[in-house]
């Protein structure tokens, strides 16, 4: 499946990611209440074109983050590819804000 972004990229989400996320952040479909790959492909393709902030760290990975209350929603995109998605609490926002994401690009 194909996405473009905010920018009008085109980002690829590969069917397998829903499985690599149930077994490696399996809380966070719990907290986002995700039952399927529809469910998940429809939060990406939210937060890929309507994110609050977008960062890129040192190797050129993008982090599409979304605000959820009092929880973030990131989408990892490396080479056009989303690699992962997770949740960060507002202290490890803060921490990666900090030290691991160069610019912020949006």
């Amino acid at each position: 499946m194909k996405i473009r972004d905010y920018r009008g990229i085109e980002v690829v989400l590969y069917p397998r990611l829903f499985d690599h996320i149930r077994h490696r952040h399996p809380d966070m479909l719990h907290i986002l209440n995700i039952s399927d790959k529809h469910g998940l492909n429809a939060i990406i393709r939210d937060i890929l074109e309507n994110p609050h902030e977008v960062y890129r760290d040192y190797e050129g990975a993008y982090y599409y983050i979304k605000r959820l209350n009092k929880i973030f929603v990131t989408v990892i995109v490396y080479e056009n590819i989303v690699r992962t998605m997770y949740l960060l609490s507002n202290k490890s926002y803060n921490r990666m804000r900090s030290k691991r994401w160069v610019c912020r690009v949006y």
